[in-house]
């Protein structure tokens, strides 16, 4: 199974860059770029810079490493200093991990250098921009060997770094055989698309689909966005012989659920029924300390609720 894309530029010059599209991916990926140099002020490599919304990229100057992410706007999140003269040559390994960090890896001809950061990338492009530098030969790779696991899990904000984003829980606990896709504010026809490119990369056996909470049904009935989506991701499953596992979405104030978890309930594919295990179907009032203050998300306690009731029902995530 090919898990590489690669770009090559003969040259790489301030307003130019290479570019790679890539799944909405969040953890255990490689990015990789590598060049000659002919002139040096700083290179820049990221996820998703060009959305910028949940992007991360860092850009490496004669001085330091520098690591930024992006929300609702742009923010240094740290700086360290490499003390390496960057010349001849720059090799970078940026190493994603499972718990939403990043092992960041420079080398160049006076020696090498690593940190590890804080990293939030997982929508747009990768892309790696030399700004007001000069390379030669240059080549940006994306690796990730998750599409082999049999299990992909599809998500939105409850994958990420909310206080109660379930995935990092159960990777703790050990139960890392899945694919883990998803970001914030992720509405169900943004997660299809991701499915796609996923597939030119592996089929598994089995996908979670957690996608909802951005597509709330109306007074009258179910989405018809997130119906639409669900049918084609049937569709795709019953023709690549790939079992459906769904989710229901929790109910919440500002967004009603309730015609597309009975629409999971009725559908007679295996489910997980978050909504009921957080007692979000009595009236919207979860249970106590359950419910962030946001009235969107969980808690950590919630997540933990969440993440045992995944693991109980789902205990093939199990490596």
């Amino acid at each position: 199974m090919n898990h590489m894309l690669l770009a090559d530029s003969g040259t790489l010059v301030k307003g130019e860059g290479l570019r790679l599209e890539v799944p909405n991916i969040k953890q255990n990926y490689t990015i990789g770029f590598q060049a000659r140099i002919k002139e040096f002020d700083k290179v820049v490599v990221s996820h998703g810079k060009d959305k910028p919304y949940c992007s991360s990229f860092i850009e490496i100057n004669s001085r330091a490493v520098d690591s930024y992410f992006y929300t609702t706007k742009e923010q240094m999140q740290e700086s360290y200093t490499h003390n390496l003269e960057i010349r001849e040559y720059i090799n970078i390994i940026i190493k994603v991990l499972d718990d939403l960090t990043a092992v960041v890896i420079l080398s160049s001809a006076s020696g090498n250098y690593s940190c590890k950061i804080t990293w939030k990338g997982c929508t747009g492009i990768v892309m790696a921009e030399g700004e007001n530098s000069l390379f030669s030969d240059c080549k940006l790779t994306f690796y990730c060997s998750d599409y082999d696991k049999k299990i992909w899990g599809f998500g939105d904000s409850y994958f990420g770094r909310c206080p109660g984003g379930w995935p990092q829980i159960v990777n703790k606990w050990g139960y890392k055989n899945w694919m883990v896709d998803g970001f914030s504010g992720r509405k169900s026809i943004e997660a299809l698309g991701s499915l796609e490119r996923c597939f030119d990369f592996g089929t598994p056996c089995k996908i979670i689909w957690a996608l909802g909470m951005n597509d709330a049904d109306s007074a009258e009935g179910i989405n018809q966005d997130w119906l639409a989506t669900i049918k084609k991701v049937e569709a795709y499953c019953l023709e690549k012989k790939i079992e459906l596992i769904l989710l229901t979405i929790p109910n919440v104030p500002k967004c009603n659920h309730k015609y597309k978890n009975e629409y999971i309930r009725k559908s007679g594919y295996r489910y997980v029924d978050i909504d009921h295990a957080l007692g979000a179907d009595l009236d919207n009032k979860w249970y106590q300390g359950l419910q962030d203050s946001d009235k969107e998300h969980p808690t950590a306690e919630g997540g933990l609720v969440i993440a045992m009731k995944i693991v109980m029902e789902i205990p093939e995530l199990l490596l």
